[in-house]
């Protein structure tokens, strides 16, 4: 399983933003001297990285941010940087509506291995839920599930949806069913 180097940079643009000086050098103290080599400015954007190596820096991160909540933070951060650089165009024009239909592709700039399914949207007065699976991601931990929650509702935030928030409904090795909703008036 490989994921892209866009994401690589991201995750550490976000480290810089979440974590002290101090606690970003011990981030680096925890990592392997192959993985250490690609910080900072090493990882090409385009090119595939193992996920093994991306794991082994997200988990020195949430290791050092210490709480149970920071792994979703890096993932908000991480798009919310994206959306600031070399996806701000195209966020222009994307709705929430417009992301689920494209979200299997949108998973693909970043990730080679799993497969994003999603349901249909449920409308609520007041909101909007939907249910989504993904499958297929051998090798995700807690950390790595979270990170994509934080992810997916920093891109729904991006496309208008202000208070989207993503849940787990259920999950095993390899395999996540959860649901994400955001309130209607901001759609």
């Amino acid at each position: 399983m490989r994921i892209r180097g866009q994401a690589f940079r991201s995750l550490f643009g976000a480290i810089g933003s979440l974590l002290t000086p101090e606690q970003v050098a011990e981030v680096m103290t925890r990592l392997e001297p192959e993985v250490r080599a690609l910080l900072p400015g090493a990882v090409n954007g385009t090119q595939w990285y193992s996920l093994a190596w991306y794991k082994q820096v997200q988990r020195a991160a949430c290791d050092v941010g210490g709480s149970a909540d920071f792994a979703r933070r890096l993932g908000r951060e991480a798009r919310r940087l994206d959306a600031r650089g070399v996806y701000r165009f195209i966020l222009r024009f994307v709705s929430p509506e417009s992301l689920i239909r494209n979200s299997a592709s949108v998973m693909a700039l970043y990730l080679e291995g799993p497969t994003l399914r999603t349901g249909d949207v449920r409308r609520a007065p007041t909101s909007c839920a939907l249910e989504f699976e993904v499958t297929d991601a051998d090798g995700f931990d807690d950390c790595l599930w979270e990170e994509l929650l934080g992810s997916m509702e920093q891109l729904f935030r991006a496309a208008g949806s202000a208070g989207a928030a993503a849940r787990v409904l259920e999950h095993e090795p390899g395999w996540l069913r959860g649901e994400i909703s955001w309130p209607t008036g901001s759609a």
